[in-house]
């Protein structure tokens, strides 16, 4: 899954409500949880009730997950098939996303205007988040399957979590120390038993697709504290502007022979691609905010455990790929551990209880009605 921001599950149709920054010192934590108060508070205050039933969120949340799975195996066949150098294609993606969202931003809020104190925030979160992510899912996807980078991309809630920890943004909790073998374990899985794993080219390959998963995850801790401040489409427009400029001089540095008339080799059905890749860019931030918005946070976050499965199954159909049964074991470690984290071991226990309270009431239903 490449990089939401962008293709970012913090996004939206609409601005927050503002609010002002702290007038006292205050610490890294003690901030942190302030933040997080005022973000549910909004959450409360601004979402309508939460439906029990399959409804529009629901809807918004599976488009999303739809998307996301889609586009990787869809880059994939930008890079096998089209004339023009990887990091080009990345640019014109990322480019156009920066150029929408800096538009949207001037039309609906009237003004980019940040505070000075949290650009070097922004740019950080940028370069590592938008830049970096994609100097990894390319060379992650040239040298290994978009199945695998699908996969692997599971790991990188984990990685949030733990770098938000080491930041002082959450404390950990023991849930996580008990989900993160889980993770480690189904990360081995899909890494040593991928066909034709080789230190040139596949391992190359996993370890990009790793640091993909460890710059988005970098990059979600990063703009957490910024969106009590700004709205996700003004954040996206930052990110995306210095995250464009980021991959611009390695792109100069890999390829200098892009010449415009690239271009015309591109076949209709590529260009078709292409498109729906730049769309992705853009209308995922709209979809998912929406869903978090209609949903909320937590319910809207169960979807993201389809997203290596669906990019699996996009694969499969797009480029023909095959998975042995051993690494989509490997994902379902990674996906169950951050349920685990999430929800802990009575999280995974009750469903299984509903189920059984629920066949029982149907039972003894039977029961009376056939006595009856």
């Amino acid at each position: 899954m490449e990089n939401k921001s962008s293709g970012n599950r913090f996004s939206g149709t609409s601005s927050p409500e503002k609010i002002a920054p702290p007038t006292k010192k205050v610490s890294n934590s003690s901030l942190a949880k302030s933040i997080e108060i005022e973000e549910k508070t909004l959450l409360k205050e601004k979402s309508a009730p939460i439906p029990a039933r399959f409804g529009a969120g629901d809807l918004l949340a599976l488009l999303c997950v739809a998307i996301w799975s889609i586009n990787t195996p869809f880059v994939k066949l930008l890079l096998g098939n089209v004339a023009l150098p990887p990091f080009e294609l990345a640019i014109i993606r990322y480019g156009s996303g920066a150029v929408f969202y800096t538009l949207y931003v001037l039309l609906r809020e009237k003004s980019l205007k940040v505070s000075l104190k949290h650009l070097p925030l922004l740019a950080l979160a940028g370069f590592i988040g938008i830049g970096l992510n994609q100097i990894c899912f390319v060379n992650a996807l040239s040298n290994s399957t978009s199945s695998e980078v699908s996969l692997l991309m599971a790991v990188s809630p984990s990685l949030a979590v733990l770098f938000a920890w080491v930041i002082g943004q959450e404390k950990m909790n023991l849930n996580y120390w008990i989900s993160l073998p889980l993770a480690l374990g189904g990360v081995i899985l899909i890494v040593m038993t991928a066909p034709g794993s080789n230190v040139s080219g596949n391992l190359v390959g996993v370890l990009y697709a790793l640091g993909m998963a460890l710059t988005f995850a970098i990059y979600t801790v990063l703009l957490r504290p910024l969106f009590a401040y700004y709205s996700v489409a003004k954040l996206s427009a930052y990110a995306l502007v210095v995250g464009v400029v980021t991959m611009i001089p390695y792109a100069l540095v890999q390829h200098t022979n892009f010449s415009f008339d690239q271009f015309t080799t591109i076949s209709p059905l590529m260009w078709l691609v292409l498109l729906f890749t730049c769309l992705s860019v853009i209308v995922t931030n709209f979809f998912w905010y929406a869903a978090i918005k209609i949903l909320g946070a937590s319910r809207a976050s169960v979807y993201n455990y389809l997203q290596p499965f669906g990019g699996v199954v996009c694969a499969a159909i797009f480029l023909g790929e095959v998975l042995i049964a051993l690494q989509i074991l490997g994902g379902a470690l990674v996906v169950l551990s951050m349920i685990l984290y999430r929800s802990g071991l009575s999280g995974l226990i009750a469903p299984l209880q509903k189920f059984r309270a629920r066949k029982l009431v149907v039972e003894t239903t039977e029961a009376i009605n056939s006595n009856a």
